[in-house]
């Protein structure tokens, strides 16, 4: 038994040993690993650093050269301007090229919407005169059979029971020409009823058509009046512009003489011609006090009584 302790603890006394050599070798990887990481650092850091100077000494000389080269430097930017520009004016030109394009474009849509519509219209027009000619053929039609029947049934009531004679005939005849004569009469009111609505209905469209007329016109002349006011507004205004240039110059040119003139009487008496306001005065005369001139004192009849 004291063998196997002895034994287990020598064991134990080896393990021990073996284990603090693991312990040192783990030790000296993780320093080694330390200082290889460190190592990486400091030249990282170095090539950083080299890479910062190698771009600082770039950034000079482009800068010594940028200097160096103004005159390049301006025709080049003048060279871009000039590009930007012919840039512009060709994508305004193609906006334009495209915009007829597309007007044109829609013009010819209009143009073959209203030769569709005008089709249409026609093809209508001409369904609506066949259907009306059938519509009123067939109900003269109707009405001349109507007539004939009803002429019969009237003819048929008349009739003797026992049959025909001389003067049976005689009154059939009579009979028969009666309701001619009141057929003809219908007709007669109905051509008359329908050469009075026809009427009516272009009495109708006349008073449409002047209608019309009567409106178009009053648009045009209210387009005209607008057109003339307008044309009246212009006129003043540029008499106006052109008076008032004028007269700009003219007092331009009239301050131009005073002020190369020497003698202060010019001054005076344009400075009456023009009658400024009171404060405008006080102003004048501020100027001229600090230039050491006479000041002047008139002021309008109407301020002097207010004060």
């Amino acid at each position: 038994a004291e063998r196997s302790i002895r034994e287990r603890k020598d064991a134990e006394a080896d393990e021990r040993i073996r284990n603090r050599l693991k312990r040192d070798k783990i030790f000296d990887r993780v320093a080694s690993f330390e200082n290889t990481l460190l190592q990486n650092r400091v030249d990282a850091y170095a090539a950083h650093c080299e890479k910062m100077d190698s771009k600082q000494q770039w950034l000079q000389e482009q800068l010594e050269s940028r200097q160096s080269n103004v005159e390049k430097i301006a025709a080049k930017q003048q060279k871009t301007r000039e590009n930007v520009q012919k840039h512009l004016e060709e994508k305004q030109a193609k906006a334009e090229e495209k915009y007829w394009e597309i007007c044109a474009r829609h013009d010819k849509a209009a143009t073959v919407r209203n030769d569709n519509l005008a089709t249409t219209i026609k093809g209508y027009q001409t369904t609506n005169t066949k259907k009306k000619t059938s519509h009123a053929s067939r109900y003269e039609r109707m009405l001349v059979d109507w007539e004939r029947e009803q002429i019969r049934k009237q003819n048929e009531r008349m009739a003797p029971p026992g049959g025909g004679g001389g003067g049976e005939g005689s009154a059939l005849s009579k009979t028969y020409s009666d309701s001619i004569l009141l057929a003809a009469e219908r007709r007669k009111n109905h051509a008359e009823v329908v050469g009075a609505n026809r009427e009516r209905l272009r009495r109708a469209h006349h008073f449409e058509v002047e209608q019309q007329v009567e409106k178009l016109r009053s648009m045009r002349l209210k387009v005209q009046v607008m057109d003339d006011a307008r044309a009246t507004a212009d006129k003043r205004r540029t008499e106006v512009v052109a008076n008032c240039a004028r007269e700009k110059m003219h007092l331009q040119n009239r301050v131009d003489r005073t002020k190369n003139s020497k003698d202060n009487e010019k001054m005076y008496n344009m400075l009456e011609e023009l009658d400024p306001d009171p404060e405008a005065v006080a102003r004048i005369n501020e100027l001229l006090g600090e230039l050491g001139l006479q000041k002047i004192g008139f002021i309008k009849e109407g301020d002097e009584e207010g004060k």
